[in-house]
């Protein structure tokens, strides 16, 4: 029985060489997350025996991710290592992680792999047609998804700080319902009030929004509030010292509730009193049921453990944004841009004209810094 040695990867990639775009994107975005890989065309030291490092390899992973395609069920060294993987991977007396060890396998394509031990398998890619697309043409936010998923697996999470997250975001049913010829209080048409905003038209904007309030697009491109949240996360882990790691927490759907406010309450009691992220769409403040949801969640505004974003649409900054939050927010006007001096409660930390992922981070991190500090009343405002 050969020696026990703790992991050295946290996974392994294997694949076929006619799939190493896939696999090198897959290992791009795991080290990305602070994930120490086993990706051949990089982790092969040069000049060694070949054979011999990657049997060693294979045997200091702590799990097998699977790239699977036609290409891998043909290729003779995908087969040697998952044979050589569920090889060193049954249980042991004298090693109890290896009970542990999981085979991950990304579907692309028929036929069913063999099931030669514990195996996952996540078949989003292959349900979307994704492979015949090519890597090229791949979609973002599905790309995404498969990621997390595969993070989730391989990741112990007990540890990871959760972050309460609200998305107060309209729906495509709602604007395509809207009359957008028709003056709203307090505001021009909405057709005038996006125009100035660079929108060319509804049929624009309604590209950026979906059947639900997490399709929303908010940065004018293809990728959705939640990927551009999972993108977030791993930038926050880097950018401090001790790779904090966070779990976005999506609140309870009751926070919507239209027939039991009570339920509604509590949902938005969870947001004021913990670590929370309210992100704010501000063309979705034309739809007075999200106006309502900000309402509710206004005992976020004095939580100094929140962040509150207002995303900028289309990256563009002008008056008519705050102007849309001065008519359809007036809870955000009064606390956050005419403060009381002294003030008489502590602020959120607070941020208008959120024009990426940047400023997103800025002031996530910012939320953090009070969290984990000994001043938990101190004031941050913050207006870029």
């Amino acid at each position: 029985m050969p020696p026990t040695q703790p992991p050295k990867y946290d996974a392994f990639i294997s694949y076929s060489s006619k799939d190493r775009p896939w696999a090198k994107q897959l290992a791009d975005d795991l080290t990305a997350r602070n994930f120490n890989v086993f990706f051949d065309k990089t982790s092969l030291p040069v000049g060694e025996e070949w054979q011999n490092q990657l049997e060693l390899s294979l045997d200091g992973a702590k799990h097998l991710i699977v790239l699977w395609t036609r290409n891998a069920s043909e290729s003779k060294h995908v087969d040697f290592e998952r044979t050589f993987f569920h090889s060193r991977s049954r249980p042991r007396a004298d090693d109890a992680e290896r009970s542990q060890r999981k085979e991950i396998m990304i579907m692309f394509e028929d036929p069913a792999p063999l099931v030669r031990g514990t195996l996952q398998t996540i078949k989003d890619l292959q349900e979307a047609q994704a492979y015949a697309k090519g890597f090229d043409k791949r979609d973002p936010n599905l790309w995404a998804s498969v990621v997390s998923q595969i993070e989730k697996t391989i990741r112990n999470n007990s540890n990871d700080l959760p972050i309460l997250v609200a998305i107060l975001a309209t729906t495509r049913e709602f604007l395509n319902d809207l009359n957008f010829d028709k003056r709203i209080k307090y505001l021009r048409t909405p057709n005038e009030v996006i125009a100035e905003m660079g929108i060319s038209s509804k049929e624009e904007l309604l590209k950026h929004y979906g059947p639900t309030r997490d399709e929303w697009k908010p940065f004018g491109d293809d990728v959705t509030i939640w990927t551009i949240l999972e993108s977030l996360r791993v930038r926050v882990a880097n950018a401090t010292e001790q790779k904090l790691k966070i779990a976005w927490e999506p609140i309870g759907a009751d926070l919507w509730s239209e027939t039991n406010i009570t339920i509604a309450k509590n949902e938005a009691y969870r947001l004021a009193k913990g670590l929370s992220l309210v992100i704010i769409d501000p063309i979705s403040l034309f739809d007075s049921n999200v106006t309502d949801v900000l309402d509710l969640v206004e005992g976020c505004f004095s939580n100094t453990n929140s962040a509150i974003m207002i995303l900028t649409p289309y990256k563009t900054r002008n008056g008519s944004l705050r102007n849309i939050i001065e008519t359809r927010a007036m809870s955000i006007q009064t606390k956050f841009y005419q403060p009381p001096v002294p003030p008489k409660l502590p602020f959120a930390n607070f941020g208008v004209n959120i024009g990426d992922e940047i400023d997103m981070n800025r002031l996530v991190l910012m939320t953090l810094g009070q969290y984990f500090g000994e001043q938990k009343t101190k004031n941050i405002f913050t207006n870029p």
